[in-house]
């Protein structure tokens, strides 16, 4: 029988740990002193392991169910996910060898080293890799699966994603110029534009003539737009929990994601140059 959220919730310690089974090798372990942790039960490589999926109720039922699909997903690559968890927590690629019993991933023709980067020739891959193998795809799917997660907190506020960007970015400068708002969130102003005034429609910002250049217009908070900052940050508290990964490799996985925008690619235009699309929201 498959567990419910009612189930895990009424589990009560007794004097030795004692399992209730989901299925599919999940099972949520109760200890003596009343913590519960959920573990997946899987064999690799002709032996039987664990792997940990966070403490119940931080992490729900229907979450852990999620950890094991993908663990599973590993699994039937060829995979260990214990393994592939360790190499991300070291922030480092794990080799094939580490991962899998047969050869997945790319293989790379390298080039001559040469000193003069303009010297330097792409060199084609021996194939084109699979679909989890396009560091496009990973970055598409990660920010794709970061905003299902946060959408529902959003709502909790009553704005939209490319909105709270606005409001942060006013939260943190004070009131500004259009046209230095749209730079700040690397935005064309014809973008920003219908962004602000839905904003304004909710009583959350104001516009008006800059004071002495007629030609400005300034963005700025009403009580109501700075006041949400306070529910913002409990927002962020509760989602910064929901997501049940460490702070600190949050940080790193930030500061990584900034270094790549800032030395993937060729030199970027000036600040305020570079355009990004959004849809308006």
């Amino acid at each position: 029988m498959q567990l419910t959220s009612q189930l895990c919730a009424a589990a009560r310690p007794k004097k030795q740990p004692f399992k209730l089974f989901d299925g599919q090798g999940l099972y949520l372990l109760t200890q003596p002193n009343g913590r519960k942790y959920w573990r997946l039960k899987y064999r690799f490589g002709g032996k039987e392991k664990l792997l940990a999926l966070g403490v119940f109720p931080v992490v729900t039922l229907d979450a852990a169910r999620d950890g094991g699909s993908r663990a599973r997903e590993l699994l039937a690559r060829g995979i260990d996910p214990s393994v592939a968890r360790k190499a991300a927590k070291r922030g480092a690629a794990p080799s094939a060898g580490q991962l899998t019993s047969a050869r997945h991933g790319l293989k790379v023709v390298r080039n001559v080293i040469a000193r003069d980067p303009k010297s330097w020739k792409a060199a084609p891959l021996a194939e084109v890799p699979r679909l989890d193998g396009h560091l496009c795809f990973a970055l598409y799917a990660a920010s794709n699966h970061m905003n299902r997660l946060f959408v529902p907190f959003l709502n909790a506020l009553g704005v939209t994603y490319p909105q709270y960007l606005v409001l942060v970015v006013l939260w943190e400068r004070g009131s500004l110029g259009g046209g230095e708002l749209a730079s700040a969130l690397g935005l064309d102003f014809g973008t920003v534009s219908p962004l602000l005034q839905r904003l304004e429609r909710k009583d959350l910002i104001t516009r008006d003539r800059h004071a002495v250049d007629q030609r400005r217009i300034v963005v700025s908070l009403t009580r109501s737009g700075a006041a949400l900052r306070r529910r913002a940050q409990r927002m962020l508290g509760e989602f910064y929990c929901f997501l049940n990964v460490p702070v600190e490799e949050l940080v790193d996985l930030k500061d990584r994601l900034h270094r790549f925008v800032r030395s993937a690619g060729p030199s970027l235009p000036a600040a305020g140059e570079a355009v990004i699309a959004m849809q308006p929201g």
